[in-house]
């Protein structure tokens, strides 16, 4: 009899924990340097629907929701966990509350309890030397370095992103810069990273600048434009050490950050500014030409105005020149040829005015004038075409003309222009019927039917197209693996060529074609975000996911930098064991 109820019992208590639903909120850590990642995980332990993350304000996501899902045998049966994890960087300094989460369980709303996380300027670690976050930090950097830090208003100046590493790194990744307020901003196309050794207080390091802009300052005084932030995968040295004794790395996804300097931007001075300077700043030269001096009326001719130089080329506006009212005068033809570096900006702006004289006589074209100011004298300079003279013949003179053919005519003349007697129809036109309507005609139903024969052929080309598409997925699906394979050949090619520049371009090409015809997505669309999380979807374990992203990382490192983080036999071999193995698994 106590042996019945002792099972009963353990029957009861079985059910009361299985009826048991938890869903809660954790964070890896709850008081963090600003610069610092964390953790935070909503885990449930029932299969549950519509999972709504917290907006997570004062925070900036970098990861997530990277889902895990697992389940496991106990003495109270089946058991069953589901969480949903996010990578935080904080803002700004100060106490924040992550607001709870929730999650539809056995159609009952279920949710988390918020979490409290002060944020500290400086990380709690930091005093640390043995924790990884701190020797990424010394081992990985970041700088911002201007052309100028005091400039004239308008005069353009260069800032440079610049990464200083003394270990591996992988691709950095941009999460945030000033919004340049009171600056034009133009981005420099920067192909790709090239590195160089640099001395920076008193130690070396390799250096590569990861971005530049040209700024333009559009009003003076002193701004402070704000920070940037850099992620930067930095490879540490970790406690764990390999087969031949050797200390195995870990990357540690570090933020580094950097104030940007101060620009002092000085207005431009007043005394001797001239009367027609529109704000153009820097060195330049102008051209005027003029196509032909002498036409008949109603011919045309072209007036070419061109400004060169270096400077804020961008923004100033070519001079207008006085045409005479004999003239009739088209809107201009525009282009312009700007460079965009780490010199600046340079080029040219053109306009073409297209005229064409309606009266006889001989015209005068005024001198066009172009004033700018050239910071590196600090004073205004202006300059000034010749003037020119164009006769025109083959018409009667301009009616109140002077001798230098600018004087106005009549408004009436000048309204009469362009105007003449219209000729007269001979041609009917197409005529109807009174009474007749085109609904209803032959006409009229021969176009209805077109249009469903129409309709009908796009379905049927359409379907065809699906299914072929359809098709072609599986066949990618199916040769993805030989397809790699084929371009790890061409990899070791380029290796036994030592061109590392196209082996590093084949191997990564492997492995992206790869994924894209394994999972059936275009590479405009593929992402290593992406990547593991479908490979996570197809049970492939999380340490072989993650050792794929760190191989795309590296090569992806070796293809945009020229310096050598890593030996290419080894990434060979190591892509090959890879897409083996994931192709195994699937």
């Amino acid at each position: 009899m106590q042996r019945i109820l002792l099972v009963i019992l353990l029957a009861f208590n079985a059910l009361l924990v299985q009826a048991q639903v938890s869903f809660k909120a954790n964070a890896n850590r709850t008081t963090v340097g600003k610069n610092e990642q964390f953790t935070v995980e909503f885990k449930a332990n029932s299969k549950g629907n519509n999972f709504q993350a917290p907006s997570f304000e004062g925070f900036r996501v970098l990861g997530g929701p990277n889902t895990s899902v697992s389940s496991y045998m106990d003495n109270y049966g089946m058991r069953f966990n589901v969480s949903y994890s996010y990578v935080l960087q904080p803002r700004e300094v100060g106490t924040y509350e992550i607001g709870p989460a929730s999650m539809e369980i056995d159609g009952e709303t279920y949710r988390t309890q918020p979490l409290t996380i002060t944020v500290e300027q400086s990380s709690p670690r930091a005093n640390d030397p043995d924790d990884p976050y701190s020797v990424a930090a010394s081992n990985a950097f970041l700088r911002v370095i201007t052309s100028k830090t005091s400039v004239y208003q308008g005069e353009p100046l260069v800032a440079s992103y610049k990464l200083y590493f003394k270990t591996n790194i992988s691709r950095p990744e941009l999460l945030d810069e000033p919004d340049f307020t009171g600056f034009y901003k133009d981005n420099v196309d920067l192909k790709r990273i090239d590195t160089e050794q640099d001395m920076y207080q008193g130690e070396r390091y390799t250096t590569g600048i990861i971005r530049q802009v040209v700024l333009i300052p559009q009003r003076s005084g002193s701004i402070r434009p704000g920070l940037v932030e850099v992620k930067i995968p930095t490879q540490v040295p970790s406690n764990r050490r390999d087969f031949f004794g050797r200390r195995v790395t870990q990357t540690i996804n570090q933020t580094a950050s950097e104030n940007f300097p101060t620009i002092n931007v000085k207005p431009l001075p007043e005394a001797g500014k001239p009367s027609g300077f529109a704000g153009a700043v820097g060195r330049y030269t102008m051209d005027v030409s003029l196509s032909r001096n002498e036409l008949s009326a109603n011919e045309s001719v072209t007036l070419k105005i061109t400004i060169k130089g270096e400077g804020n080329l961008k923004l100033l506006d070519v001079p207008t020149p006085e045409i005479p009212n004999a003239f009739e005068a088209y809107d201009p033809k525009f282009s312009e040829k700007i460079n965009v570096g780490a010199y600046g900006m340079n080029g040219s702006k053109t306009f073409e005015y297209l005229l064409i004289p309606r009266y006889g006589g001989t015209y005068k074209i005024p001198p066009v004038e172009f004033s700018y100011f050239d910071p590196r004298t600090e004073r205004y300079e202006t300059i000034r075409s010749e003037e020119f003279e164009v006769k025109v013949s083959g018409a009667p003179a301009q009616p109140g003309q002077t001798n230098g053919g600018i004087a106005a005519s009549p408004q009436e003349d000048v309204n009469f222009l362009g105007k003449d007697i219209l000729y007269i129809k001979t041609n009917p036109g197409n005529l109807q019927r009174a009474g007749e309507s085109f609904l209803g005609s032959v006409f009229f139903y021969g176009i209805l039917g077109g249009i469903g024969l129409s309709m009908a052929g796009m379905l049927v080309f359409f379907f065809a197209v699906s299914n072929r598409q359809t098709d072609i997925a599986k066949v990618r699906q199916t040769k993805a693996g030989k397809v790699a394979r084929k371009h790890l050949k061409e990899a070791h090619q380029q290796l036994q060529t030592n061109d590392k520049d196209a082996f590093y371009n084949a191997l990564s090409t492997a492995l992206w074609g790869y994924f894209s015809d394994r999972f059936n997505i275009p590479q405009s669309k593929m992402s290593k975000d992406t990547i593991r999380e479908e490979l996570l979807t197809c049970n492939i374990d999380e340490s072989l996911a993650a050792r794929t992203i760190d191989m795309m990382n590296r090569a992806e490192l070796a293809r945009f930098t020229s310096a050598g983080v890593s030996d290419p036999r080894s990434d060979y071999d190591e892509t090959a064991r890879l897409i083996t193995e994931i192709e195994g698994k699937l």
